[in-house]
Order: structure tokens, then sequence, then C-alpha cells
């Protein structure tokens, strides 16, 4: 079911509306899906993996829906931005059968590392200033599940590299919950870890696992090239963990890749669909409640051109649980998915505004900086915090945005300086009521002033402090991978999690230990969601998609 309706545009930008379901959880008959953890293999894993483990799996159990009888929904309108494509042709969706087993296929656009940045302008490690950097940036929780469509019956990954500390750092790869091959320390290489598989990749469960001790003091391992072949199977939807990332492939025009969720009661969803791909690929996400959806029945879908897919979903009443596929309109290659939640709190819209008469130009430039502060924000935060919407005032005052407190203010003065270091923007920590100060030298420059929205938000809705130190205007990091470091240095998307918050080991930096920003943001009383397990998390800048940060100019 789809309606349309005229809403006025947002700076020249098409509205297109997209249908979102109010659901309540019935009581169905369910299938607990799980395999057995170890096989009498004793597993290295850390406390926080337990934890991270459990509190996960607390969230939102997976189940398979074996019988269900769908209640009627509340249609509500949710507004989508963003260009539209026209319906497909297909009355369903087909899997793409790829070439039968031994023959390979191989995947375009497959890439895994952990170790080593995955942003070109990040530095290897902030702290080190040596020619040779004994230690890299920390990855050290990630998790990751393969994905692929009913036909496909063996996967193989090409890695070029490995390097880590034996038996400290691990890469596991698990096929239904077993170890089906462990590396650690340096093996040999290059090498293709090929899996083949009891059923196919819809119905076995293929998961990347990287766990460390505390840091990563060698390169990582690097993993560049991806194939497959095809056999016999049927549909049969992956059962799909919350808060975790599949990567899976699409082998060409019309490929589809099925999952079933649960779905987050008393709690706002997003789907979140991306490509590795600069360009060239098309793929669109159609999620239907209690049943599997088609390329014309569904509840609502994320078909915009490329392959940056974003589906919020108020916190609803879907009485069984959510179907989802992934489709290529266009192209090959691979995708990425996650399902996350947030709480109602953590749903925010703001209001900015300045301390002086601005033109038009600058009015632009702030909404510009507002929406991609905010969509950086919700990446960093793996979806716990929503700014769904800033209103932004040229109202020559901090303290009255369209008759109420603003929450940001662009300000026409310099911050000045602190122990010799330049004061770009600040926030008080946890201070619901202050507003966040915005300088002229860190909006009028040219590196990203986002950045710095981004870190101060972190002060303000996260609860967080700054993650680095200052002495004599010699900047050291505590944290060198977070946005709560100096965030016109370093470029990152994430926060630092409980394992990787220890201390940095690499020249330089500070001998001090810090709890991890999830733990800081609890205790301050911060409702919020554990993280995506992806240390390379999104930051969401270049989806077409109005959310998070959508800006109206007053």
């Amino acid at each position: 079911m789809e309606g349309h309706f005229k809403f006025p545009s947002f700076g020249g930008v098409a509205q297109s509306v997209g249908v979102v379901f109010w659901a309540r959880m019935a009581s169905i008959p369910l299938l607990w899906r799980g395999g057995a953890e170890g096989d009498g293999v004793v597993l290295k894993l850390s406390k926080f993996d337990h934890e991270h483990r459990e509190n996960r799996m607390n969230a939102n159990r997976l189940f398979r829906v074996i019988g269900c009888c769908i209640l009627s929904a509340i249609v509500t309108v949710f507004v989508l931005v963003g260009s539209t494509k026209e319906s497909q042709a297909q009355v369903s969706f087909t899997p793409f059968m790829c070439p039968q087993c031994p023959t390979w296929t191989e995947i375009p656009d497959w890439r895994f590392q952990v170790g080593t940045s995955m942003f070109p302008d990040l530095p290897l490690d902030p702290n080190c200033t040596a020619s040779t950097c004994p230690h890299y940036i920390n990855h050290l929780q990630h998790g990751r599940y393969i994905a692929g469509n009913s036909y496909i019956k063996q996967v193989g990954f090409w890695f070029e590299s490995f390097n880590t500390e034996m038996y400290y750092d691990y890469f596991y790869c698990k096929r239904n919950g077993i170890i089906w091959d462990a590396l650690t320390g340096t093996p040999t290489m290059p090498r293709w870890l090929d899996i083949p598989l009891v059923g196919t990749l819809q119905t076995d469960s293929v998961e990347f696992r990287f766990q460390s001790d505390h840091s990563i003091t060698r390169r990582g391992f690097l993993s560049t090239k991806a194939r497959v072949c095809c056999g016999s199977g049927g549909w049969v939807p992956i059962v799909m963990w919350p808060f975790v990332r599949y990567s899976g492939f699409l082998l060409g025009k019309n490929d589809v890749v099925d999952f079933i969720v649960g779905t987050a009661g008393g709690q706002l969803e997003q789907f979140v669909l991306w490509s590795n791909a600069s360009s060239g690929n098309d793929f669109d996400v159609y999620i239907k409640c209690g049943s599997r959806p088609t390329p014309t029945s569904y509840d609502f879908r994320g078909a915009r051109a490329g392959s940056h897919e974003f589906l919020a979903i108020p916190t609803g009443n879907c009485s069984s649980a959510w179907f989802v596929v992934v489709h290529a309109f266009s192209g090959s290659g691979t995708f990425n998915l996650v399902k996350q939640s947030h709480y109602p709190s953590r749903y925010l819209i703001l209001r900015a505004g300045t301390n002086f008469n601005a033109n038009s130009a600058q009015m632009t430039h702030f909404a510009t900086i507002l929406r991609e502060g905010a969509r950086h924000f919700y990446g960093a935060t793996e979806g716990s915090v929503l700014i769904s919407g800033i209103h932004l005032y040229n109202s020559n005052s901090c303290s009255n945005c369209g008759g109420a407190a603003c929450n940001i203010c662009f300000l026409s003065q310099n911050g000045g300086s602190v122990n010799g270091a330049p004061i770009c923007a600040d926030a008080q920590v946890c201070n619901s009521s202050g507003y966040i100060r915005m300088y002229s030298n860190c909006w009028n420059r040219p590196s990203p002033a986002f950045r710095e929205l981004s870190h101060e938000f972190g002060h303000k809705y996260f609860c967080l402090r700054d993650e680095y130190q200052v002495n004599n205007g010699t900047m050291r990091y505590l944290c060198g991978h977070s946005i709560m470091a100096e965030p016109r240095a370093v470029a990152q998307n994430n926060f630092c999690y409980n394992a990787n918050h220890k201390k940095d080991p690499s020249p330089g930096a500070p001998n001090t230990s810090l709890s991890s920003a999830w733990t800081q943001a609890r205790n301050a009383g911060v409702t919020s969601h554990i993280p995506v397990e992806t240390p390379d998390n999104y930051d969401y800048i270049s989806f077409d998609h109005p959310f998070p940060g959508n800006v109206i100019i007053h």
C-alpha cells in the first residue's frame, strides 16, 4: 500500500511519501534458531563480548515465524525526501542463479579489514609522529554476518595479508555457530578462505568475528576479494540479528536476498542499507510485516537512485515480524545492511539560531553544517540518537529561536583558546537546557565544521567529555579513534567501545584509561542502545534521505 501527498519542498528537493505501519506484538508460535557455540573448542572471548552478546539477545530476540495472524494496522504517513524510481516490472522477486559449483563467480567491491583505516583521510595513529608507527587504530570488536541468495552453495574470501599478535588477536569464521577457521599471528598469505555450505547461504549462518585483547600493535588483516558458486536451493529468509552488520552479495540485476527480523516493541526502528561501490550499483530495500514483500506489495521501501537507503519506522505494531528483501535494481556487488532501533526519548527535534543578522548565503551554509552534523552524530551513536529535524532561525539572539530556547547558536565572534589550543565550538556536558556555541572561527573555515558540531552533540546529548589533552598547544589523544578526540585533526565516525578504551600504547599517547562512551552515557542517565558491532560505522552523510538533520530555514 502506498500513498502520495504533496508537501512543500526543502531546498528544491522533490518530496515522496512512503508508508509506515504502527503495530503491537501479538502472541504467535515461534521457533528459536541458534547454533552450538564451540563444539569442544575453547574460544578466547573477552568479558565485553559476553556482555555485549547477552545485552543484544535480551534487547531483541530473533525468531522465525511458523504461523501468524496479522492484525489490522494503522497506516501513518512518513515523509521521505529523495527522488523515486519507476516501479519494477516484476510481479515477484526471484534470486539470480550464478554458475554452478565448482565454477566460481567473483563479487565486485568486497573489502573487509581490521587495523588499518577504512577512510583515506584518517591517519593510522594520530598520536604517533614517527616515520614508522608501531601501533594502528584500534578495531577491537568486529562482528558481521555474510548474506547471499538462496542458490549460493559455497562462498570464499581472499585474504591479502594477516599480521596480528599471536594468541591475543583472533579472526574467527563460524558456520552455523561453530568455528570453521580461526587465524592469529602471521599465517601464510595470501590465501583463499573457502567455506562449503551444508545448505545455502540463506539457510546456513556464516559469521566473521574479530577479537582482540585491548589493542592492535600489528597491522591487522585485509581481505579484498570474495567469490561464490551456486546450486539448487529453496526460499528461506535469513534470520537477522539487530545491531549486527550483514555484508551480502547481489549477483546481478534483479537478484534478491531475503531476511526476517523481530520487531522492537516500543522503540523506533531503522533499516540502513549501503553499498561498497562508489557508483554504478542501484540496490533497494523492501519491507513488509508478516509476509514476504513483492515489487508491488510492501509496507514501505527505500527505492531511490543509488545504493544508500535509510528507512525510519516509528514505534509500532507489527503483529509478527519484518520480512526484508534487498534487491538489485541494477548492477551487482556487495551491500551492507543494519537493523537498528532507539528509544523515543532519543528522537530529537532541535532549534538553531544566530546572535547576529546573517545573510542568505550564511544561513544556507549553517543549514548544511546542521544537517551533516546530525547525520554524522547518528552514525557515531549507531542509531541511538536520531535528530530528525532542525528549525533554523536568523534570530539575532541565542536565547530566542522562534519563541523558544535555542539548542544551537552560530556566533559572530571568535572562540578564543585554552592552553594554547584554539576553541572552535563548545557545549556543556549533559546540559539539556544550554545551547551549543558554534564560533566564527569554526563555521568560517574550510575544514568540516559538521564534525565539530557532532563532537558537541556528544557533550550535550550523550554526556561525554573530551577525549584529548592539551599541553602548551600540543594535542594528545586519549582515544584517537573517537569523534570526542580533536575532530578537526581526526576524521573519525566512531565512539570508543568498552574494550578499546584502555591505554593507547603508541608513542606520545597519554598514560591514561577511560570508560567507554556507551558506559559514560548510561552512567549519566542517557538511555541508549548498545552499538552495532561495526568499527568502521558509516557516517550516513551521503545517504539520500531526510533523516537525520532535515533543516527548515525560517
